[in-house]
C-alpha cells in the first residue's frame, strides 16, 4: 500500500543543496544592538551557524539574517574580512572588542550594508534562492519531464509549496526565458517580486489575459500580438520560450482565456522559439488539461504533489493542519440560522456573526489552540456585498475590540482599501501599527491566493454551502511555515445541521490519487500524522467528535456513502466550466446530434421543463445566459439524478463503467456523461465509490435498483 502511494519515495528523498560548501556572506541585526549589524561568512548553513552564535552570546534577532554568495562580479570569491576593509575604508565605524580589537558588528543600517556589498562584488546583491525539499523534488520531477521530451505539463503542486521559486528556477537551469500568462495578477505579482529579490534570470515577463479583446484580421488578436511584441520586446537574448499558466483555475482555463493563449504558443512553436508550457494550480488542476488539449495531440504529462505529501517531505518548515469544523444549527433568533442572510443585515445579523466569532477568539470551546508569535487571523466569507463586510467590521470594532482582556483590531481586504497586488502589504503594515494586539482580516475573496503573512496563523472560511476550491486556497492563508511556527489552524463555520461528516473538508482534494477504499484510509491515516480533524455540531450540543488513527476507517466509509447523496454531487458539478456547464444546459433539455465520442446518436434526453418539443433550436447563449439560477440548478440536478445510476446499473449487469450500454433506458448521454467523468475529478470520484459500494448486492438493490423499478 505505501509503496504503491509513493511514500517511501517521498521519505527516502534526498535534496541537492547546491549551496554546501560555498562561502555565504550575512547580515545580523538583533535588538541588543540597535543601528548595527554584523558581517559575518561562513561555510555551513547560515541559520545553523548564527543560532549557534546567537544562543553562546544570549543575543535575540530581529529577523532572520539575509546572506548572499561570496562571490564578485568576474567568479572570484572572497572571506569577511575583505568586505570589512572595503566597510572601513567607506568610514563606516566598527565596534571594538576588548579581546580581539575589532568585532565584525559595523555601525550602519541593513540597507545600506547590502547596497555596500552590491558595491563591492560589483553586480546586483540578490539573495540566494535555496530550494525546499519539496521544491527540490518537483524541480527534479520536472526535469526529469522535459528530459523525456514532455512539452505540455499539467502541475498540481500544492498550496504553500512556492511554485514560483520552482518556475524561476526551471527556467534558469534550461536557459529558457519564463513567459507567465494568466488572469491571477497575485501569482503573477510573486513571480515578479521574487525574480527581484533572486535574480534567478535575466529576463521574464508577467502578461495579464484579463480586458475585452479584439479580433483582427489574420490568426491573431489584438491581446495576443501585444503579448508576443512584449515577449519579444523582453526577449533579449533570443532565447527559446517556457510559458508558465499559474493558478490555472482561476479563469486562465476559460475559452477566451484560451483564445489568446493558442495562437500565442503556437506561433513561437512556428518560429522555432517554443520550450514548452506547463499549467500550474494547487486546486481544481484539471482545469489545465483544457488549455493543453487545444495545443497537442500526444501526451499531457501530469505531475502532482499533495500537502501531505510536502509535510512527509519537509515536516520540520511545513505546518501542522489543525482542522476544525463548527456547524452552526439553531431553530432560535440568536442562533446562525443562515451566514449569507445574517451577513445582510447590520443588528441581529452581525451580533449573530460577531457571536461565533467571539466564541472563536475567546472563550474558545473548539480546540483551537493560538500561537503567540503568531496568533493573526484571516477570514473569508462567502457571501457578496463588500459594503456588508464593512459594516460587520465597523460592529466587532465597536463591541468586541477588547476579548477577554485581549486588544483586536479588526480590518477589510477589499477593493475599498487595498487591491490584490497590494494586499499583503497592506496586512503587514495593519500588524506592524498595531504591536501587542491580534489582527483579524475579513475578506470576501481577495489575498486567498499568492498571498503569505507569516504571523496570521488561523484562517476561517464562513459559508452556508460545501467548500469550494477558493474556500480550501483561503484556508491555507494561515499556512505559511516560518521559524517557530509549526502548527496553523483551520476553521470552517456552516450552517450545515448535518450529524454526518461532510467529506468536502479541506483534505477530500488530497484524497483523489486513491484508487480504492483501502487506499483513501491509507491517505486519510497519513494525513492524521501531521494534521487534526475535529467536527463539532451544534445538534449534539458541541461535543467534539475528533477523527484519528483509531476511527479513520469508520469515518471514511460515512464520508463514502455521503460522496454518493446527491447534494454531494451538486457540489461537483457547480465546479465544472462554465462550458461543460453549458453542454449540460444544452443536452439535458433536449437536443439530439451525434457524439464525438462513439458516433451513435445521443438517446431521448429528460425534459424537467417539458419543453422538449424537438423543434427548438439549441442556442449556447439561451442556456448559459438567458435561463434562471433555479432553472440551471434544476437541469444539473436532473443530470446528477439520472448519471449516478450510471455505475449502479452497470454493477447490476456485472460490467465496467466504461463497457456500460444501457444509457438510453436510464436517459443519460453517453457523451456528456463521460465529459464530465474525465473532467471533473470530484464527479470521478462520486461516481466510482458507488460502484465500489453497489457490490454489496443489498446496498445496490436497496439505494438503486429499487428506486429505478419504481
Amino acid at each position: 500500500m505505501t509503496d504503491t502511494l509513493g511514500f517511501t519515495d517521498l521519505k527516502e528523498f534526498q535534496p541537492t543543496d547546491l549551496t554546501i560548501g560555498a562561502n555565504k556572506l550575512y547580515f545580523l541585526e538583533v535588538k541588543e544592538k540597535p543601528g548595527m549589524v554584523k558581517v559575518g561568512d561562513t561555510h555551513r548553513d547560515v541559520l545553523t551557524r548564527n543560532s549557534e552564535s546567537i544562543i553562546n552570546a544570549s543575543l535575540h534577532p530581529i529577523q532572520e539574517a539575509p546572506w548572499y554568495l561570496a562571490e564578485k562580479w568576474d567568479g572570484s570569491t572572497f572571506r569577511d574580512k575583505s568586505f570589512h576593509k572595503f566597510l572601513e575604508s567607506k568610514n563606516y565605524v566598527r565596534e571594538s572588542n576588548h579581546k580581539e580589537g575589532k568585532s565584525e558588528w559595523f555601525f550602519i543600517s541593513l540597507e545600506d550594508a547590502v547596497a555596500e556589498f552590491a558595491e563591492f562584488i560589483g553586480k546586483p546583491a540578490y539573495k540566494v534562492a535555496k530550494l525546499r525539499t519539496a521544491q527540490d523534488y518537483l524541480l527534479k520531477q520536472l526535469q526529469e519531464a522535459i528530459d523525456a521530451g514532455q512539452q505540455y505539463i499539467n502541475a498540481g503542486f500544492c498550496v504553500r509549496v512556492g511554485k514560483t521559486i520552482i518556475s524561476l528556477t526551471l527556467a534558469s537551469n534550461n536557459d529558457w526565458m519564463p513567459v507567465y500568462l494568466g488572469k491571477n495578477l497575485n501569482s503573477q505579482n510573486s513571480a515578479e517580486s521574487d525574480n527581484a529579490e533572486y535574480g534567478i534570470v535575466p529576463n521574464m515577463t508577467t502578461e495579464s489575459l484579463h480586458g475585452v479583446d479584439e479580433l483582427q484580421d489574420g490568426e491573431l488578436s489584438k491581446k495576443a500580438t501585444q503579448i508576443i511584441r512584449n515577449i519579444d520586446a523582453k526577449n533579449k537574448e533570443n532565447k527559446e520560450i517556457v510559458f508558465f499558466v499559474d493558478e490555472v483555475d482561476d479563469a486562465s482555463h476559460t475559452k477566451n482565456s484560451r483564445d489568446i493563449i493558442t495562437p500565442i504558443v503556437e506561433h513561437y512553436k512556428a518560429i522555432g522559439k517554443f520550450a514548452c508550457i506547463i499549467t500550474m494550480s494547487g486546486t481544481r488542476i484539471y482545469r489545465g488539461e483544457k488549455i493543453l488539449n487545444e495545443l497537442t495531440q500526444g501526451d499531457i504529462k501530469q505531475l502532482s504533489l499533495e500537502y501531505y505529501e510536502m509535510q512527509i517531505l519537509q515536516p520540520e518548515t511545513t505546518c501542522n493542519r489543525n482542522f476544525r469544523n463548527i456547524s452552526y444549527y439553531s431553530q432560535k433568533a440568536n442562533g446562525l440560522t443562515n451566514i449569507s442572510d445574517a451577513m445582510k443585515n447590520k443588528d441581529a445579523g452581525h451580533k449573530s456573526l460577531s457571536t461565533s466569532i467571539v466564541n472563536m477568539l475567546g472563550t474558545n470551546n473548539f480546540d483551537i489552540k493560538i500561537n503567540p508569535a503568531c496568533p493573526h487571523w484571516f477570514m473569508k466569507f462567502a457571501t457578496v456585498g463588500k459594503d456588508n463586510a464593512n459594516k460587520l467590521v465597523t460592529y466587532l470594532t465597536r463591541n468586541h475590540s477588547t476579548i477577554e482582556n485581549t486588544e483586536y483590531v479588526f480590518a477589510a481586504i477589499n477593493g475599498d482599501v487595498t487591491n490584490s497586488k497590494d494586499a499583503q502589504d497592506y496586512c503587514h503594515a495593519i500588524i506592524a501599527k498595531n504591536t501587542g494586539k491580534t489582527c483579524v482580516f475579513i475578506s470576501q475573496g481577495m489575498a486567498t491566493t499568492s498571498f503569505s503573512v507569516k504571523k496570521i496563523g488561523n484562517s476561517v472560511v464562513f459559508t452556508d454551502n460545501e467548500l469550494t476550491a477558493d474556500d480550501t486556497q483561503a484556508l491555507h492563508r494561515s499556512a505559511t511555515w516560518t521559524d517557530g511556527k509549526s502548527d496553523c489552524n483551520m476553521v470552517v463555520v456552516t450552517t450545515n445541521d448535518s450529524n454526518e461528516y461532510s467529506f468536502a473538508d479541506i483534505f477530500e482534494d488530497e484524497t483523489k490519487i486513491a484508487k480504492t477504499r483501502a487506499e483513501k484510509i491509507e491517505i486519510y491515516r497519513q494525513l492524521l500524522t501531521n494534521n487534526s480533524m475535529i467536527h463539532f455540531n451544534e445538534a449534539n450540543g458541541f461535543k467534539p467528535v475528533a477523527v484519528s488513527h483509531l476511527n479513520a476507517e469508520k469515518v471514511i466509509d460515512q464520508k463514502l456513502k455521503a460522496m454518493t447523496k446527491i447534494a454531494s454531487f451538486m457540489l461537483a458539478v457547480n465546479e465544472l466550466d462554465d462550458e461543460l456547464k453549458d453542454s449540460i444546459f444544452e443536452t439535458v433539455t433536449g437536443k439530439n446530434a451525434t457524439t464525438k465520442k462513439s458516433g451513435a446518436t445521443k438517446g431521448d434526453t429528460f425534459d424537467p421543463f417539458g419543453s422538449n418539443d424537438g423543434n427548438k433550436t439549441n442556442n449556447k447563449k439561451k442556456f448559459s445566459g438567458e435561463i434562471t439560477v433555479k432553472k440551471q440548478e434544476a437541469i444539473l440536478r436532473a443530470f446528477v439524478e439520472s448519471a449516478v445510476n450510471v455505475p449502479a446499473v452497470a454493477r447490476e449487469q456485472e460490467s465496467t463503467i466504461e463497457e456500460f450500454e444501457f444509457w438510453n433506458d436510464i436517459n443519460v448521454n453517453k457523451e456528456l456523461f463521460f465529459d464530465v467523468y474525465n473532467s471533473s475529478w470530484m464527479f470521478k470520484d462520486r461516481i466510482d465509490t458507488i460502484y465500489n459500494l453497489c457490490a454489496d448486492e443489498t446496498y445496490l438493490i436497496n439505494n438503486y435498483i429499487d428506486k429505478l423499478v419504481a
